[in-house]
């Protein structure tokens, strides 16, 4: 499958969770999520983390595309959200939510920082200035075939995936907690 095809599946994808949870914040949704199990939740959070390093590990080893500082310091954030939702749902724990939850925020603000760096790169290289993410010369803005619709990079779909664990760690902080019989 080319890098393009696969950019854009997984964009579609990202944009269309990110889509799914937005909805679900509204009152009428809030409502009925509320009601639904704290593990549905964790393993909500479980798959998507396991699913988005699975998708990292392919951009990385499969289409060759280099690790710049950055994405280093998200995966640092997102490798042990996949290791503390499994653990979750394995030993039947509650309470993990608060650390997927600062994890994800951590998350979030170095996509944006990244994002925002990455957009930067990107319209100095269309300018004919050449920047790099950081000091070790890999930068993922190399790899502008990765810019889906115009606005939608890997940065992005890295925020947009911490976003999402936020808010899923946010409704299973008030997740139903079914009576004991």
């Amino acid at each position: 499958m080319p890098l393009v095809l696969y950019s854009t599946i997984v964009a579609i994808g990202s944009v269309s969770a990110l889509g799914i949870i937005l909805w679900s914040m509204s009152q009428t949704m809030r409502e009925k999520y509320e009601r639904i199990p704290y593990e549905t939740y964790m393993g909500m959070i479980a798959l998507i983390s396991i699913v988005w390093i699975i998708g990292a590990l392919v951009y990385e080893f499969f289409y060759s595309v280099p690790t710049c500082f950055l994405c280093w310091w998200q995966r640092i954030f997102l490798f042990p959200i996949s290791i503390i939702a499994s653990v979750t749902l394995w030993k039947n724990i509650r309470g993990n939510e608060t650390i997927t939850m600062i994890l994800s925020f951590f998350g979030c603000i170095v996509g944006v920082y990244h994002y925002i760096l990455h957009l930067l790169e990107i319209l100095h290289r269309d300018a004919g200035v050449i920047t790099i993410c950081d000091a070790s010369g890999v930068s993922c803005s190399e790899y502008g075939n990765i810019l889906i619709f115009g606005w939608i990079t890997l940065p992005f779909m890295a925020l947009m995936l911490f976003f999402t664990i936020f808010v899923l760690s946010l409704f299973a902080r008030k997740a139903y907690v079914p009576p004991h019989a």
